[in-house]
Formats: structure tokens, C-alpha cells, sequence
């Protein structure tokens, strides 16, 4: 064995095309089956790329495989289906292989390596399609452990190639019968596996609303986390905290100032309109207090929870760094002693970082 090879995950960067190649280590694994061999593997990707890297300036690198997928996959596959006289020839042909790596929870990042091969019979006339499969395999990591997320690509390239030929060996001893190709290409042990299935970008929203209301005007500050999802409803991560105060003209007579400090939390769902458009549905509990001052400069404190409903629209640029504007009716019921019914209007805007 040479010395380059007990090395288990390698790094050769050409600075010229910010590319870094991920070596695949030829680690043998064991079938049962001897009488097959690789005889090749063709990349009929248009792009050979595998994904890309973040760098802490979020600059971004090209990742490939080291030598190019068909020779780095050839070689690995050798170490456990040597040629011989024999052994049946088996090609492969590699329409998807990805790897991609994303924050997808407030607290974690998630690795995932998709692949979807062809497994072909060497014939005098050609080849003949013998099996189709797709496969991802997906790792969550803590939000610190984006380096090792990084430097288990390898690992998990290895295992996805390692799971789709002992599934084509499976099928194989089974004469194929037992997993028909389905309309997409894939067999039906896959059908819940997506077409080329993305990893759901999470995104922290910062933004500030400017209240008015019936009765009240005042500011919240809100954070919002959530995971982008082009078809399900998406429910975000909210707190927000505000504070507003009751407009001179509908305080009553007893009472100089009315004012109110709440932090809320709750259910505040996104439905995807079009690319950075969504609708809000939502619905938070508010508890705080609310400061009351009569005309003899007296203080006293009410304790206020409410429930509040709310329906809009917010805009948010998907880019690294973006703006974000809306703009939300909503309705409160609180126990106020002043107002315990109040509905009104809020305009919202924030970044996406």
C-alpha cells in the first residue's frame, strides 16, 4: 500500500480555480459476491463538480473528487471487486453524485452526500441497464462542528457507494425481479427518496415592527429562525419582545399613561408564495406587564397575557445577507384593564443574516 493511502481524507487546493479535492480512500468491503467485477465507470454528469465549500470570509471553494470521479470510484471499487477471467464485467455509470452541508435546525448543521447510479452489463453489442438506485445519507453536527462536517464528505461518499453496490448485489441474487424500475429510474426500495433531494436552508431573521393599533402604537423587536421549504408549511422559531403605549385620545380620564412590556412567543407559519415571498399565519401568547399612572402620578402593575392572531405577507431576500420587509393585520385579546379586545395594523422590517 502506498503511504499516499493511509491518509483518510486529503485536501489538494488549486488556487487558480478555488478548487479542493477530496480524495476517496480504497477501503475494501466485503459482498459475499465474487462474480462480478468493475470492468468501468463512466461520469456522464454535465457538471463534475461535487459541491462547494464555505470558507470563514464566505468565500467559497469547488469540491471534487481527486482524479476524477470515474477513476477515484474505479479504485475504490477494485479493492473489493478485483478483475479477473471469470468475473462477469459490471459498468457504472454515475448520474448524480453531491455532497452539501447546510444549518437546518437553530442548533445544528446537517452533512448529506445524494448519489443516483446505473449498474450496466458489458455485452458484444453494448450494455444493458441491469439496475438504477438513488441513495442519500445525511449527518447532524452542532452548530461548531462545521469543520468536521466537512472532513466526514469522504466517509460518507464511501458509504453511499458502499450501501448501492450491496443493494445491486441483493438484486443481483434475486434476478432483479424483486426491484422494478420505477418511471423516475429508481427502484421502489428509493420511490421516498426525491429526485435530487436539497437540504432545507435555515435562515435567522432580525426585524423591528412598528405597531399601530386601535388603541395602542408601539415597536417589537423579533428574532425568527426557520428552514426553508418550497412545498410544506414551514413553522419558525419566534421570541419577540415590545413595548407600546395607549394613544392619548382613548385613554381614560383617571389615567396620564398607559404603557405595556411584553415578550411573546408561539406559532407564526410561513406557506412559500414564490421565491422569497410568504404568506404569515400566526399565533403568539404575550406576557408581560402593563404600567398604568394616574393623574396623581400614582404607579401601579398589571399582569398581561393574551393571545395574539396574525395574517400578512413578508418579503425576504435569500441571500447570504438580505433585507426583509412585511406587513401584518392582526387581533389581541389580553388582560388589560383598560383594553381587553384590540385589533390593528403592523409594517415590518429586517435582515436576513
Amino acid at each position: 500500500m502506498k503511504p499516499a493511502r493511509l491518509i483518510t481524507f486529503l485536501f489538494v487546493s488549486g488556487q487558480a480555480f478555488s478548487q479542493t479535492g477530496i480524495v476517496l480512500n480504497t477501503v475494501p468491503f466485503d459482498t459475499n459476491d465474487s462474480s462480478v467485477h468493475i470492468h468501468e465507470v463512466i461520469d456522464v454528469r454535465a457538471d463534475k463538480i461535487l459541491g462547494y465549500k464555505e470558507n470563514k470570509n464566505r468565500t467559497k471553494d469547488t469540491l471534487i473528487l481527486y482524479g476524477g470521479a470515474s477513476s477515484a470510484i474505479k479504485q475504490f471499487m477494485n479493492t473489493s471487486f478485483s478483475p479477473a477471467p471469470w468475473k462477469k464485467p459490471i459498468c457504472i455509470n454515475v448520474k448524480v453524485l453531491e455532497v452539501d452541508q447546510a444549518q437546518t435546525s437553530i442548533t445544528e448543521l446537517t452533512s448529506r452526500v445524494y448519489m443516483e447510479l446505473t449498474f450496466l452489463e458489458k455485452q458484444e453489442q453494448g450494455f444493458k441497464v441491469l439496475y438504477n438506485i438513488r441513495h442519500h445519507d445525511d449527518q447532524a453536527f452542532p452548530l461548531s462542528g462545521r469543520a468536521e462536517s466537512f472532513e466526514t464528505h469522504e466517509k460518507r461518499i464511501r458509504a453511499g457507494l458502499e450501501y448501492c453496490m450491496r443493494n445491486f448485489i441483493h438484486a443481483k441474487e434475486n434476478g432483479f425481479q424483486p426491484l422494478p424500475i420505477d418511471s423516475l429510474g429508481g427502484n421502489k426500495e428509493n420511490a421516498s427518496i426525491p429526485d435530487n433531494p436539497k437540504l432545507r436552508r435555515w435562515f435567522n431573521l432580525l426585524t423591528i415592527k412598528k405597531i399601530r393599533s386601535r388603541y395602542n402604537q408601539g415597536w417589537t423587536v423579533s428574532y425568527i429562525g426557520f428552514a426553508d421549504d418550497n412545498k410544506d408549511f414551514i413553522s419558525p422559531f419566534v421570541i419577540s419582545y415590545g413595548q407600546s403605549k395607549v394613544r392619548s385620545g382613548t385613554i381614560p380620564d383617571k389615567y396620564s399613561a398607559i404603557n405595556t412590556y411584553a415578550l411573546s412567543t408561539g406559532f407564526n407559519g410561513l406557506l412559500k408564495i414564490a421565491s422569497g415571498v410568504y404568506a404569515n399565519i400566526g399565533l403568539e401568547i404575550p406576557v408581560g406587564i402593563e404600567a398604568l399612572e394616574d393623574k396623581q402620578s400614582r404607579k401601579t402593575n398589571n399582569f398581561l397575557i393574551g393571545i395574539n392572531t396574525r395574517q400578512g405577507i413578508r418579503i425576504i431576500s435569500l441571500r447570504d445577507f438580505g433585507v426583509v420587509i412585511g406587513a401584518t393585520f392582526f387581533q389581541q385579546i389580553q388582560t388589560s384593564k383598560i383594553n381587553k379586545a384590540n385589533l390593528g395594523f403592523e409594517l415590518e422590517l429586517g435582515i436576513n443574516f
